[in-house]
């Protein structure tokens, strides 16, 4: 792994999964792709991509290096872990600007399933495409697609929610992205 980038809150690193590793997860999840939500409130057209979970337990080792990867950089237990959620960006296709902690207000059911998001990771699993990068809207910070690169971020700092983590995929402009997503909750994630 090398480190690219380290703020007290976002860390980006290049070189965490192997190419292998990447198409093993991007083979593994192609074939069952469903059009993505939002957890909240529904918004036409804010989010156009298409994902899959695969399971923290599902025998592959791309799954074994990538919950071993995550649980040493956030120094958490597997069980806080939310499933990894494989995301396909096709042509013109985004994720407007958001962040991944919930409105406590508005979200107790998600709450009630362990808690908020204390961490996000993106890997980034191909960069045969145009466009796509990652953008946190705060900083007007756009990080760009490496096929095996990481971004890691803390949603929560002195436990307050981090309005600096606002962040958006920006579209792509040819070809397909693939990410995989890792959320990490407060508690055992249910």
């Amino acid at each position: 792994m090398e480190l690219v980038l380290k703020t007290n809150w976002l860390y980006v690193m290049d070189n965490v999964l192997t190419d292998e590793e990447c198409d093993e997860l991007i083979n593994e999840s192609d074939v069952n792709m469903k059009k993505s939500g939002v957890v909240g409130e529904k918004r036409e057209g804010y989010r156009t991509s298409f994902n899959t979970f695969i399971s923290n337990d599902k025998e592959l080792n791309s799954i074994k290096e990538l919950n071993l990867i995550t649980q040493t950089l956030t120094d958490t237990e597997l069980e806080t872990h939310e499933s990894l959620c494989i995301v396909r960006y096709k042509e013109g296709q985004e994720y407007k600007a958001h962040h991944d902690y919930f409105h406590k207000e508005t979200m107790s059911e998600e709450l009630n399933r362990g808690g908020d998001r204390t961490y996000s990771l993106l890997f980034f699993l191909n960069d045969d495409f145009e466009g796509g990068g990652t953008l946190f809207t705060k900083m007007n910070l756009e990080i760009r697609p490496k096929k095996g690169r990481l971004i890691l971020w803390k949603n929560y700092l002195d436990g307050e929610q981090n309005i600096m983590t606002e962040h958006a995929g920006m579209p792509v402009t040819k070809g397909k992205k693939y990410v995989g997503v890792k959320w990490i909750r407060e508690n055992k994630f249910v």
